[in-house]
């Protein structure tokens, strides 16, 4: 979980630099906001967070299997992609319908959102904690078929891809409205020597 909530960190601080007010704006036409990337975020962490409950509920209940390996799992996910990884921005890709953010989203309350399902994440993992995770599969729409191990280390990798991407964003926003006030001096100079 530590390097979960690292990732998540370096998406609230990316977020961090872009101001509140503009979290609604997008950069460019058909762009997500900042806001949105966050509400995506969000929708991805709670599916996570079901998917833990929906296979670990049983699966304790059961006796299932207990974990005895301690290799790491943090290159797991390596190869997807062509070997590039879930975390390269230089691939597009169209989120699954069901995380895709609606076309507005409060700015103020989607922080809060994000808190309350790493809140929840924390009781999923508790729940399987110690269960051998790699028997416990399911099947993403875009990625295939991943254990829940790699489902709970897809949360942080995927935070780090739009990490990434709000940084993108605050870069964007913060040029165009360079470029705008550059703009401004020269448009009130024209309406001056006009009146």
């Amino acid at each position: 979980m530590t390097y979960l909530d690292a990732q998540r960190a370096s998406v609230l601080a990316a977020a961090g630099m872009v101001p509140i007010e503009q979290w609604g704006d997008r950069p460019v036409r058909g762009a997500w906001t900042v806001a949105q990337v966050l509400e995506h975020l969000r929708l991805s962490e709670a599916g996570v967070v079901r998917l833990a409950f929906k296979l670990g509920k049983p699966a304790r209940a059961a006796g299932a299997r207990a974990e005895t390996s301690t290799a790491s799992m943090l290159g797991s996910l390596d190869h997807l992609f062509g070997g590039h990884g879930i975390m390269d921005r230089s691939l597009r890709r169209e989120a699954p319908e069901q995380v895709c953010p609606g076309d507005t989203v409060d700015a103020h309350s989607v922080v809060g959102g994000l808190t309350r399902t790493r809140d929840d994440l924390y009781a999923a993992v508790a729940l399987v904690d110690g269960l051998a995770l790699e028997d416990l599969r399911w099947t993403h729409a875009i990625l295939g078929e991943l254990n829940l191990y790699q489902w709970i280390l897809f949360v942080g990798q995927h935070e780090a891809r739009h990490a990434m991407q709000v940084a993108e964003i605050g870069r964007a926003l913060a040029t165009r409205e360079a470029a705008e006030s550059a703009r401004e001096p020269a448009a009130t100079g024209a309406a001056i020597a006009r009146a």
